[in-house]
């Protein structure tokens, strides 16, 4: 998987706010809810679908972990930064690009992990191009969009919609930079604020302007995929955390520590990778060690385990459990009013909310589904040990 001639390019497709229940490949949503989403459902038919992908609820954690291969928790990045608060992953974490040092890395779309120097941040943390708007965006018909490179930024306001605009400077950099190349592709869609895309009209609601948004956005994937040998390039799609709650048909959303707002969709393709789907455990921690992996190089990451095993046998398993958190600390004084942290592993579940607990036997529950929380009064031997088991693990990330 790893030898390569000519080498190779890795495009790592992240999509923003979007849940398995709106990709066709995954067979989760109800009918009248899901989108035509072709380019992502051959992309799934030509590689291997995650079952049990997990991120965190919200996107800049998320985003964090892709980069170090670490929780968010060791670095107090748990919530989603905004305008005004003084808060970004610190330049020291050591993320993917820095340790490939013959693979040219480029990052085109959403960062949202704060900002020391703008939009040379990505540069910092090893990446040689960045193109994308600042954090979110409140239209994406007219937006801040910035590019930066050799330690160089230029801003200026764009007016094409944001989607393609990413897409259309994904490929010019897949046509311009050399191999081996890692190039992030993090689009902003289909995060609000919802609209009809070109060239669609809807009843104007969450609901139909969302999944619109989700069916220009796999057009385009189409589009960036149109540029790949999948012989001998590989594409990791995933997504930061699950669908919003205006849009989502599962019991959890966005923001939550239920499945609906954490198990998200992971689809990974390139040459020796299985065709199929996997139930094996996968975290967001783990695309780090991975893309380091594949690239031929090597990570000492505290959290990330390296997915290659389950690409080449989707029977494998390279973790037993996955761990995901949101916490907030808006005041800085070492206590969070806001503190969500989850574990699982094949089976159980607990969810912890600043010791509240919930415990799920997720076997009993349909695919994106916690169902009924166990009776932790009333637990067999089996449940009893796999409880602990959990609970320990989610208390050793504490604050």
């Amino acid at each position: 998987m790893l030898d390569h001639d000519p080498p190779p390019a890795i495009v790592m497709i992240t999509v923003d706010d979007c849940g398995n229940e709106f990709f066709g490949c995954y067979g989760e949503g109800p009918p009248e809810r899901q989108p035509r989403t072709d380019n992502i459902d051959a992309l799934a038919a030509r590689g291997l679908r995650f079952d049990n992908f997990y991120a965190n609820p919200i996107c800049t954690p998320t985003r964090a972990c892709m980069l170090t291969g670490r929780y968010a928790s060791r670095y107090n990045l748990g919530a989603a930064i905004e305008d005004g608060r003084m808060e970004f992953l610190p330049g020291r974490e050591v993320c993917f690009p820095e340790l490939l040092a013959d693979t040219w890395c480029g990052h085109v779309g959403k960062w949202h992990l704060g900002s020391h120097f703008e939009a040379l941040d990505p540069m910092v943390q090893g990446f040689r191009v960045r193109a994308g708007a600042a954090l979110g965006v409140n239209d994406y018909f007219s937006f801040d969009y910035a590019v930066a490179w050799k330690w160089a930024q230029v801003w200026t306001h764009q007016t094409t919609y944001l989607t393609t605009q990413t897409t259309d400077d994904a490929l010019a950099v897949l046509a311009l930079a050399p191999r081996p190349m890692v190039l992030w592709v993090a689009y902003n869609a289909p995060h609000d604020p919802f609209h009809d895309p070109p060239g669609y009209s809807t009843d104007g609601s969450d609901i139909a302007q969302y999944m619109a948004m989700i069916e220009y956005l796999d057009q385009d994937i189409g589009r960036l995929l149109s540029a790949l040998d999948l012989d001998h390039d590989f594409v990791i799609l995933s997504a930061d955390n699950g669908s919003p709650r205006s849009v989502a048909s599962t019991s959890g959303h966005k923001s939550q520590v239920l499945e609906g707002g954490i198990n998200v969709p992971l689809i990974v393709a390139g040459p020796g990778v299985s065709v199929g789907s996997t139930g094996s455990l996968a975290s967001a921690v783990d695309l780090h060690t991975t893309v380091v992996e594949i690239s031929g190089g090597s990570s000492s990451a505290a959290d990330g385990r390296s997915l290659v095993p389950i690409l080449r046998n989707p029977g494998a398993e390279v973790r037993d459990h996955v761990y995901v958190e949101r916490f907030d600390d808006r005041d800085g004084d070492g206590f969070c009013e806001l503190d969500l942290r989850a574990a699982r592993d094949s089976r159980y579940k607990l969810i912890w909310d600043l010791d509240d607990e919930a415990f799920y036997n997720l076997d009993r529950a349909p695919p994106g589904e916690d169902g009924l929380p166990l009776d932790l009064d009333n637990l067999t031997n089996e449940q009893r040990a796999a409880y602990e088991r959990l609970h320990a693990i989610v208390l050793a990330r504490g604050r």
